[in-house]
């Protein structure tokens, strides 16, 4: 994991002389799952296979040389903290992270099979969100979510709901498995997208098309909201 301090240098492809070298720092040699910027910006989160989370300051501080991880009952690095959860996530893929707040969800492989559990800050403790939920993602505000849910028929619907999985409502049919789900920064809208791409006002009653029939690879919103990047094959 490294931290690119400042921007990066001029860019050859663009026909600019680059000096000096990048002024990368090398924060963590192992392994680590979903690393963010604080809201700060003074540290970075991140978990590991081992079902922890830790952060670690971008800068040293003159916390002790190495501090004890009672969960692993191992020495951390310096100036690494762990984030004490109430229990260690097995199978741990991926932590998705809020625009806003500090809870979290969390996907895990069990035994083959992806769940999702939700993370309250404010109570410390985990809550299972039921099997037949897909790909949650947080809204901008970080209070409501978006998700895949699988019907009992097999069929597949877009809902959206409190945090927590309560107080959910249906926003409309989804016509196939594997769509991805990519929420925007800014407003209560998203994009759904596999062969077609379509934008979706949650709260306006719009689902509309919005490119032709195709191949994507990956979409995301610019900072404000107005503007989507997407990459295709080729």
């Amino acid at each position: 994991m490294r931290y690119l301090n400042g921007a990066p240098p001029p860019s050859p492809l663009r026909g600019e002389g680059v000096e000096g070298e990048e002024k990368t720092k090398l924060l963590a040699a192992e392994e680590v799952i979903s690393p963010i910027l604080s809201f700060s910006g003074e540290h970075i989160w991140f978990a590991t296979s081992s079902g922890q989370m830790f952060r670690q300051p971008i800068t040293p501080s003159s916390s002790p040389s190495h501090l004890s991880s009672p969960l692993r009952g191992e020495e951390l690095k310096e100036g690494v903290e762990e984030y004490l959860l109430p229990e260690a996530i097995p199978g741990l893929k991926k932590i998705i992270w809020p625009k806003a707040g500090s809870n979290f969800i969390v996907e895990q492989n069990l035994d083959g099979h992806t769940r999702y559990k939700y993370y309250d800050e404010e109570t410390k403790e985990f809550l299972d969100y039921p099997p037949e939920m897909r790909k949650p993602r947080f809204l901008s505000g970080g209070q409501k979510i978006v998700y895949d849910w699988v019907t009992a028929e097999g069929k597949h619907e877009l809902k959206v709901s409190d945090a927590d999985g309560k107080n959910f409502q249906k926003v409309a049919d989804l016509f196939r498995p594997d769509y991805e789900i990519v929420t925007s920064p800014l407003n209560q809208e998203l994009i759904v997208f596999a062969n077609k791409i379509f934008l979706v006002g949650l709260f306006r009653e719009q689902f509309r098309e919005i490119a032709q029939e195709g191949e994507y690879e990956g979409l995301s919103f610019s900072p404000d909201g107005a503007k989507i990047l997407v990459s295709a094959p080729g």
